[in-house]
């Protein structure tokens, strides 16, 4: 998982609608990687599949403010449509692990185990 600090006028991509900053987003993974899998399925896109739609978690706490985002299938955006909208246990759960890498990287080194 990388984990990457956003320069301070993306900040507000985390709060805004993503109808408005998915095209900034998409850009974001497409420079980054991260848009080669459907984020749900983790099937490749290519010319039969595309990224149909757009999904993300944003979480903050006492470690600063994190926005964890997935492109998704037309199959994957369907299934979550058609399931009153809430987003699967699987990306929940990828958000909060993402979550506790960055508490661990902000962790001081040393000490005592």
């Amino acid at each position: 998982m990388k984990i990457q600090q956003g320069a301070p006028d993306e900040i507000g991509l985390a709060f805004a609608p993503l109808s408005k900053v998915g095209e900034k987003l998409a850009e974001t993974m497409r420079a980054d990687g991260t848009d080669k899998h459907c984020g749900l399925c983790h099937k490749p896109f290519n010319i039969a599949r595309r990224p149909r739609g757009i999904c993300r978690v944003t979480h903050m706490g006492e470690s600063g403010l994190m926005c964890s985002t997935w492109l998704l299938c037309g199959a994957c955006k369907h299934k979550i449509k058609h399931n009153g909208g809430s987003l699967p246990n699987e990306l929940i759960k990828s958000a909060r692990e993402g979550y506790n890498a960055l508490r661990l990287l902000q962790a001081p080194t040393g000490g005592h185990a």
